[in-house]
């Protein structure tokens, strides 16, 4: 109970001394239980979940049990005795049947056997000293199993609004408290990374400087002013970013081409008619990657470009910036622009969206 404990539950719920990471989630030692303090009744939430506590099925009866005999003893008794409660055998279900024991799954460890879905909300380390804060893994490839069961991904990171990195074959390393236990660790991108973009703002009105203060590590967290992430939504078998860029809606979705060691990496963009005339967008493009669509001015460095009607690349100070048509013209309302990356010879440049008035 304790190693269960103190790999996975102390994350939201933390330890007497320190609160978890999630401050809706019950402190053991000092606060009251919402669902019930009885043995039967952490046993039904720690299995059918209650409000933000999820369901875990990855846990036998046993291992269930034995976590909840580690918080009675480690927290209520000592300290939070009114919340002690003992059992009452005459309320509890009467058994139907014998059945088997059942026996735990060490195929995996459980966060690599839960079905988590094809997007995964992580902090996760794209590269040395480049940390996606608030990173949104996307498997960008189908079949069933989740994210981790995938071959190519995309990172966000939605503090920014920045694309963090595209990689493909392996998915992350599963360090971290949450995972394997470790402390001072931060999950980490394992497979072939295809392009990794540098820790700063995606979009900009201008200056792509990161204005925001740094805490006492040294390092900027929350989000950039005039950037706000509205959500993650599903259309069919695709992921949709929603996003606020200084007040006109932006939605994204990625995909992929599998071509073996040539991907293409697909980003789909769909801008919103903005309140403001005038309103430009530029996309700076740093990938390993040769460009789908239309050819460009640029030879070998970026081979092509899918773009609306009125919108052109255009080089700028060392950089490929992508000038989409004035936002609130016809052109801009509801176009998308599909930008995919080829494994070439891009290597060392940028890609991020710039709004210029």
């Amino acid at each position: 109970g304790a190693t269960i404990y103190k790999t996975l539950c102390v994350v939201c719920h933390g330890s007497k001394e320190q609160p978890g990471s999630l401050p809706t989630a019950l402190r053991f030692a000092e606060g009251q239980f919402k669902n019930g303090s009885d043995p039967f009744s952490m046993y039904l939430t720690l299995t059918k979940g209650f409000g933000q506590m999820v369901p875990m099925p990855q846990y036998t009866t046993a291992q269930k049990y034995a976590v909840i005999h580690y918080i009675r003893e480690t927290f209520l008794r000592p300290h939070n005795p009114t919340q002690l409660k003992e059992i009452d055998l005459a309320s509890l279900p009467r058994g139907l049947a014998h059945a088997e024991v059942e026996k735990v799954d060490t195929s995996l460890p459980p966060y690599q056997r839960m079905e988590l879905g094809n997007a995964l909300f992580w902090t996760l380390e794209v590269a040395t000293d480049n940390i996606a804060q608030k990173g949104i893994a996307i498997r960008l490839d189908e079949g069933s199993g989740g994210v981790t069961k995938g071959k190519a991904w995309m990172i966000y990171d939605h503090d920014t609004m920045r694309v963090a990195a595209a990689s493909t074959g392996s998915f992350v390393d599963w360090k971290g408290i949450a995972f394997d236990g470790s402390h001072g660790s931060h999950t980490s991108l394992t497979g072939e990374r295809h392009f990794i973009l540098p820790s700063e703002p995606g979009w900009s009105l201008g200056d792509f400087a990161d204005t925001r203060a740094p805490a006492k590590d040294g390092i900027k967290y929350g989000p950039v002013a005039g950037l706000r992430f509205l959500g993650l939504y599903k259309h069919q078998n695709q992921n949709v970013i929603a996003a606020s860029i200084h007040g006109t809606t932006v939605l994204e979705s990625p995909a992929w081409l599998d071509y073996g060691t040539t991907p293409v990496f697909v980003r789909t963009v769909n801008v919103a008619e903005a309140k403001q005339p005038r309103f430009e967008g530029r996309r700076r493009v740093e990938e390993r990657k040769r460009l789908l669509g239309r050819q460009t001015a640029f030879g070998s460095q970026i081979a092509s470009f899918h773009l609306p009607r009125r919108s052109r690349l255009a080089r700028h100070d060392g950089e490929v910036l992508h000038r989409i048509a004035r936002f609130g013209s016809p052109d801009a309302g509801q176009h998308r622009a599909v930008a995919a990356n080829r494994h070439d010879d891009l290597r060392g440049r940028k890609r991020r969206w710039r709004l210029h008035r």
